[in-house]
């Protein structure tokens, strides 16, 4: 499963419509309560249960002219069997943001 580029946001406006779709797609589809949201960072808890539940976080990284990048990384808390979801999941994210707008 190819996950697709990060998507991107340009200014106030967009980046900010951008990041509130990350935190809605994060509630919605991570399976996990979110622990930590800032204007940076937005990451799902970390059960340290033996579940395979998928362990989600979105990084805004700052990239030149006012633009950043949102990257979601997502991983098996426990078993590797969840690897397919969670490569799954970023894809999903990857496709979902560039379709919020301001």
């Amino acid at each position: 499963m190819e996950a697709g580029r990060p998507p991107t946001c340009d200014g106030a406006a967009d980046c900010q419509a951008k990041w509130d779709a990350a935190q809605e797609f994060l509630a919605k589809r991570a399976g996990l309560a979110i622990r930590v949201a800032t204007s940076t960072l937005i990451e799902t808890d970390d059960p340290k249960y033996e579940r395979a539940l998928i362990v989600m976080k979105v990084t805004k990284v700052p990239l030149e002219g006012g633009r950043f990048q949102l990257v979601a990384e997502a991983r098996c808390n426990f078993a590797t069997s969840c690897r397919p979801r969670a490569r799954r999941l970023v894809a999903d994210f990857n496709s979902y943001i560039p379709r919020a707008t301001p």
